[in-house]
């Protein structure tokens, strides 16, 4: 097992909230002869603050390549790891994780983490509520109007939203209501609407697909 891989895949899995890929696919994906060698450079890396980090993720594409015949959805899954990876590398070369171990590195990778350094992991296009949001206030905050037209075309309630506050405010709002009383369906569409009005953006595209998977997902993790 490539431990390292495997503790940013697990801590990744826990710190994206109803995003998380599932921990049984990232243990699957990261034990291999392909994974160990990524691992050896990340593991070089850490011990010699080297930047290998586009090494490193070279490798998880060429074990992407090897996994031709996955079930339908775990490419969006293989990116969405690809992608937190990414971003827990430019931490640990920034020195904002302890990784004296896989267990340390693991627990540090939480959703405070991602929210603490949400600009990071938007960047490098790591789904998350809080990356969601800032997304979303990036493209819509200046288009509210706009915004409140799309949600509400996917079917979220927009007199549930506040009036009279900032943009900001009413999109942060929205997603909030959206993952924490919205089905997974509904919440599909909600963001569905939102992705097919912005196509460029791999924060809302890599959402959609990983709310389609959601049922699925649930499925899978209470079997």
């Amino acid at each position: 097992m490539s431990k390292w891989l495997a503790a940013i895949g697990k801590g990744l899995s826990y710190g994206a909230g109803p995003f998380k890929p599932l921990v049984g696919f990232v243990l699957k994906l990261y034990d291999g002869h392909l994974a160990e060698e990524a691992d050896k450079k990340l593991q070089a890396m850490m011990a010699e603050n080297q930047d290998l980090a586009l090494e490193v993720l070279q490798e998880l594409s060429t074990i992407e390549d090897k996994m031709k015949g996955m079930k339908i959805g775990q490419t969006v899954l293989m990116k969405q790891l690809q992608n937190g990876t990414s971003a827990v590398l430019k931490l640990v070369r920034q020195g904002k994780l302890i990784h004296s171990s896989p267990e340390e590195l693991e627990q540090a990778i939480t959703e405070d983490l991602v929210t603490t350094n949400c600009d990071v992991f938007r960047q490098k296009g790591f789904v998350a509520p809080t990356t969601l949001e800032d997304e979303c206030i990036y493209l819509y905050g200046d288009e509210i109007e706009r915004f409140r037209r799309l949600v509400r075309r996917g079917g979220f309630n927009t007199s549930s939203l506040p009036n009279e506050v900032s943009g900001e405010v009413i999109i942060s709002d929205c997603i909030q209501q959206m993952l924490k009383r919205y089905t997974p369906e509904q919440r599909a569409n909600i963001i569905g609407a939102l992705a097919e009005d912005s196509p460029a953006s791999e924060i809302l595209q890599i959402a959609h697909e990983l709310l389609v998977l959601e049922p699925g997902n649930n499925e899978n993790r209470s079997s």
